[in-house]
């Protein structure tokens, strides 16, 4: 596994869905339900959109920091994985 392939699984895990229970009044307007008031714009509540902001964030400027070396750096013991 390369290190770009451990890194995109590493943000894959971060990633967060928005949050859904039971009740969709208390869903985010984001999650899956969708929004409770059809008259509201849908906007995050739970914290997700701005979570996942900053988990793509991190992903692109490690991307950028390793960008000369990142073909070559291997993690052989996460083949097995």
């Amino acid at each position: 596994m390369t290190f770009k392939d451990s890194l995109k699984l590493l943000k894959d895990l971060a990633i967060r869905e928005h949050l859904t229970v039971d009740d969709p009044f208390y869903s985010c307007p984001l999650s899956s339900d969708g929004p409770y008031y059809d008259d509201l714009e849908p906007e995050c509540n739970c914290g997700a959109t701005k979570h996942n902001a900053e988990v793509e964030k991190m992903f692109i400027e490690t991307l950028l920091a390793f960008e000369d070396e990142i073909e070559n750096i291997h993690f052989e013991y996460l083949n097995d994985l």
